[in-house]
C-alpha cells in the first residue's frame, strides 16, 4: 500500500497512514511520501534529533529519507506543481529500491493531520470565525491543488482523508466536509470513531495528545 502525507512536522507524531478503512480492517502502508510546507534548513533547526539521509533528486538539500520513508520538503500543498514534483521524486525513490509504484499508487490515497494556518496571530485574523474561513480556504485549496495533481497524472480520483475533531473550534467537522465539496469532493464524510492522535504547533515547539475524528472525501478528477 502508497500514501501520501501533506503539512508534516516532527517525525515522532507524523500522520498514521496505516487507518484505511476497508470492511474495518487496518491495511499496512508501504510506500509512503511525506511533504513539509518547511524548506529542511528551517525544519532541521527544530528536530535536530532526526536521523535524515540525503537522496539525490531535482530538488537538491529539500528531499531526505527518514525512517524508511521519503520526505519531501520546501511542499506547498496548495500549489499543484509542488505536489508533482514531490510525486514524481517519490516514485524514481522508491523504484529505485525495486518497487512497482506508480504516481496514482502514491497520490491516489492522500492524508492530511489537523491542517491550520500558517502564522495564525500575524494574518490579521481578528476573530475565531476569521480563523476557520482562512482555515477553511486552506482546506479547498489543498483539495484544489490535489485533483490539479491528480489530473497531471491521469488518476481518476483521489480519496483524501483528514483528522480532524469534529468540534475542533479552528475548523469543525461540518466546515471542513463543505470545504471538500466546494472543491469537488463527490462525497465527504467523517467516521464517528474518534482516534487518539498527536499533534504538533507549527512551530514545532509543542504535542498536544487528543482525539480526532477522520475525515474522508472522495474527489474525482473530472
Amino acid at each position: 500500500m502508497c500514501a501520501m502525507t501533506v503539512a508534516e512536522s516532527d517525525p515522532s507524531y507524523k500522520t498514521d497512514v496505516s487507518i484505511v478503512l476497508s470492511n474495518g480492517k487496518k491495511k499496512s502502508q508501504k510506500y509512503i511520501l511525506r511533504t513539509s510546507l518547511e524548506s529542511y534548513v528551517t525544519w532541521r533547526k527544530k528536530h535536530m534529533h532526526v536521523n535524515a539521509y540525503e537522496i539525490s533528486s531535482k530538488k537538491p538539500g529539500e528531499v531526505k529519507l527518514i525512517d524508511k520513508e521519503v520526505w519531501v520538503f520546501d511542499v506547498d500543498a496548495t500549489n499543484p506543481q509542488d505536489i508533482i514534483t514531490a510525486v514524481e521524486i517519490a516514485v524514481s525513490q522508491y523504484r529505485a529500491q525495486g518497487a512497482t509504484v506508480t504516481a496514482k499508487d502514491i497520490l491516489g490515497n492522500a492524508y492530511v493531520k489537523s491542517l491550520n494556518v500558517e502564522g495564525e496571530g500575524e494574518v490579521g485574523l481578528r476573530s475565531r470565525g476569521e480563523l476557520v474561513k482562512a482555515n477553511k480556504a486552506l482546506y479547498k485549496n489543498v483539495c484544489l491543488a490535489l485533483k490539479a495533481a491528480g489530473q497531471h497524472f491521469n488518476l481518476n480520483k483521489i480519496v483524501f482523508r483528514a483528522f480532524n475533531h469534529s468540534n475542533n473550534p479552528k475548523i469543525s467537522g461540518a466546515v471542513l466536509r463543505l470545504a471538500m465539496v466546494e472543491a469537488g469532493a463527490t462525497s465527504a464524510v467523517t467516521n464517528s470513531e474518534a482516534y487518539q492522535v498527536i499533534s504538533g504547533d507549527n512551530e514545532g515547539i509543542e504535542a498536544q495528545h487528543h482525539e480526532s475524528h477522520l475525515n474522508i472525501a472522495v474527489i474525482p478528477m473530472k
